[in-house]
């Protein structure tokens, strides 16, 4: 039995033949394929010192693509023997800025597009995935057109239904699993495996590391901001600490808390029920993600456990200088 939902069969049934259509309307088009014919002037340059074993920049990466192919016929099924190479680059509108806190450049997303690019003799598909919209630097705008054709260039609606609770569900698809999963006692339901089937299957991948798990959750819970801490002054770290211990919600007729939605989204593990593409809307909220809910709650408790200690200490300090 297949462990999706009907709707995002369908769906990626769909995506897959639009874009079969697209590719074969694009091939056929000499206007495009002539888009093609040149390469610019840098992907000559290094396609020129890889021909003439001048020093090549790319050198050490396509001895790294060589070597994942060479790697992956070893492992192919023989029913199958093109094997491919999939590259996935997560949260790539950050490739864009130098730091956080940088305006986006989209030159470093073209820069990369190039290089990607001289990968052409491997069997290798790149994948960009992104929560967040600096991403849409790149692509053009939705009024654009094709001068040639005079097409209006339009975007696929987004696509938000992704499921949570997979692990879950596949053992309440599985008798024996199902039977176990109700005969458990309530003491199981605080044990990080059990909270684990629950949300993302993220957590689930790490059972076996319960302290990393907790960890990873609470890392990415003030977001994934690496050496930092829960700041309770932040706006962004109230919200999201909060939201996974008491479900808040938004008002969407406030103009104020859009901003707030879109960063919460975007770096602070909040999920998209639905979305305008056009205006950029979002109707948004927390899942009961067992895992999510006590890193939240460690956060708080460490935070409140500093406050005691520091206002102990002072209040410590005082007597002393008291006494003497």
């Amino acid at each position: 039995m297949s462990q999706r939902s009907k709707m995002r069969i369908e769906f990626c049934h769909s995506v897959a033949k639009r874009a079969r259509a697209i590719a074969e309307e694009l091939i056929s088009s000499q206007a495009w394929v002539g888009k093609f014919d040149r390469l610019s002037e840098v992907h000559s340059e290094l396609e020129m010192a890889h021909c003439e074993q001048r020093p090549n920049p790319l050198k050490s990466l396509l001895n790294a693509a060589d070597t994942l192919m060479k790697n992956l016929q070893q492992c192919r099924d023989a029913s199958n023997p093109d094997s491919l190479l999939v590259i996935v680059f997560d949260e790539a509108s950050s490739l864009m800025r130098l730091s956080p806190f940088d305006e986006p450049e989209p030159a470093l997303y073209v820069a990369l597009n190039r290089v990607i690019s001289c990968l052409k003799k491997f069997h290798v598909w790149s994948f960009f995935l992104s929560t967040e919209s600096l991403i849409g630097h790149p692509v053009p705008a939705g009024n654009a057109s094709f001068q040639e054709a005079n097409t209006e260039l339009k975007r696929f609606p987004p696509f938000v239904a992704l499921q949570l609770d997979v692990q879950d569900r596949r053992n309440m698809q599985d008798p024996m699993l199902m039977e176990e999963e109700l005969l458990k006692p309530l003491k199981t339901f605080a044990e990080l495996e059990h909270m684990a089937l629950f949300g993302r299957p993220l957590w689930y991948a790490y059972i076996d590391q319960d302290e990393y798990m907790i960890q990873l959750a609470k890392f990415k819970l003030i977001g994934g901001h690496q050496g930092g801490s829960y700041e309770p002054e932040d706006p962004d770290h109230v919200f999201a600490a909060l939201s996974f211990r008491l479900s808040l919600d938004v008002c969407l007729q406030n103009p104020e808390t859009l901003s707030l939605t879109r960063t919460a989204v975007n770096s602070f593990m909040r999920v998209v029920i639905s979305m305008d593409h056009e205006t950029g809307m979002m109707d948004t909220a927390t899942p009961s993600e067992p895992v999510l809910a006590r890193a939240a709650m460690e956060h708080l408790y460490h935070k409140l456990n500093c406050s005691v200690c520091w206002r102990s200490s002072q209040f410590n300090s005082e007597d002393i200088g008291a006494d003497t």
